[in-house]
């Protein structure tokens, strides 16, 4: 296996994806693509932006397994419409590289979202190890760092509040220990305050969390992070875990969380 090359690339990253099977793959392909284009982009000297996108699967979803086994056929796309667009595998297991005739490349990365034994979301990114859901969050976050993955704790509706938020404000110092993650949601309402827990300590990154209804795969890519770092697109999973670790570098969050007529609207769908 060749050595890794690594180049000083701009990245444009959501951080908390499902690629859920209601949603038309290439609507949401093409609508990550834009979303992570930012307007900006043309003006840049013509700098090309890396665009990925990190699942966060739970463990009745099988998206990155449909992405995988379609990188086999290199012939055949993974979804036919206006752009179709087709899995390449990478040098890795845990990633593959999605593009279509027209040059567009977007790299997706494994990653598992797991609830503790706290109720609280856990995030395993860059990692397609698995793990057993229910188990004390300090417990997954040391089975996460042990498969090699970064751990994250997403924020969600209500999930910070009351004792559950009492236990992530207990345990904001061993989370910048042990390299735990914090992770703002474009689910959340822009009127809703920012979390105090974003100030505790843990470096935080951003992500979209589309609902499993299927107009939310034109969300996909709408909220998260930028940053300049190395990047080997022969191994996108293990390059992000070396930017997640980094603790020096700089992370600018894109995106604006959602109104609260569409907060209101998306939560009243998924109940229904």
């Amino acid at each position: 296996m060749n050595e890794p090359t690594m180049r000083e690339t701009r990245l444009f990253v959501d951080a908390h994806v499902h690629f859920y099977d209601c949603f038309d793959p290439c609507t949401f392909f093409g609508s990550a693509y834009a979303n992570l284009s930012p307007t900006t982009e043309a003006a840049m000297d013509n700098e090309i932006s890396v665009k990925v996108l990190l699942l966060t699967e739970t463990p009745g979803e099988k998206g990155f397994l449909r992405l995988l086994d379609a990188s086999e056929d290199l012939a055949q796309p993974i979804c036919t419409g206006s752009e179709s667009w087709y899995s390449h595998a990478t040098e890795e297991t845990g990633s593959v590289s999605l593009r279509n005739r027209s040059g567009k490349v977007l790299y997706v990365i494994a990653g598992r979202q797991i609830v503790s034994h706290e109720g609280l979301e856990v995030h395993a990114l860059a990692t397609d190890a698995l793990f057993d859901e229910g188990r004390p969050l300090l417990e997954l976050i040391e089975a996460i760092n042990r498969s090699g993955g970064v751990a994250a704790v997403p924020w969600g509706t209500g999930k910070w509040l009351g004792r559950r938020g009492k236990v992530l404000t207990s345990m904001s110092r061993q989370f910048v220990q042990a390299g735990v993650l914090l992770s703002d949601s474009g689910i959340r309402p822009w009127v809703w305050p920012r979390s105090g827990l974003f100030n505790s300590g843990p470096r935080v990154i951003a992500g979209t969390d589309p609902l499993p209804i299927s107009t939310e795969a034109c969300r996909t890519g709408s909220f998260g992070f930028s940053t300049i770092a190395p990047w080997d697109p022969e191994r996108p999973s293990r390059s992000m875990r070396i930017i997640l670790k980094n603790q020096q570098l700089v992370m600018t969050r894109f995106g604006r969380p959602q109104g609260v007529w569409q907060f209101l609207s998306r939560q009243r769908a998924i109940r229904t």
